[in-house]
């Protein structure tokens, strides 16, 4: 799955993603979640990161800070 890059500046990277859902309850949540269902852990951080990271300035800059 190849994530969108648009305008923004920040492309996914799984370690930061970890970093990120150790500190954020609801992205801890929703990557549990679709872990679960997904059954790959990998490409669920990928579509939270889609989801909820990219198109959301301020998870932008907290991204970019891990």
């Amino acid at each position: 799955m190849k994530e969108y890059k648009g305008n923004s500046t920040v492309e996914f990277n799984l370690e930061k993603m970890k970093k990120l859902a150790a500190q954020d309850a609801l992205i801890r949540f929703v990557v549990h979640d679709l872990t679960t269902r997904l059954g790959d852990e990998k490409n669920a951080y990928e579509v939270v990161f889609n989801s909820e990271v990219i198109g959301d300035t301020v998870m932008e800059d907290i991204y970019r800070t891990l």
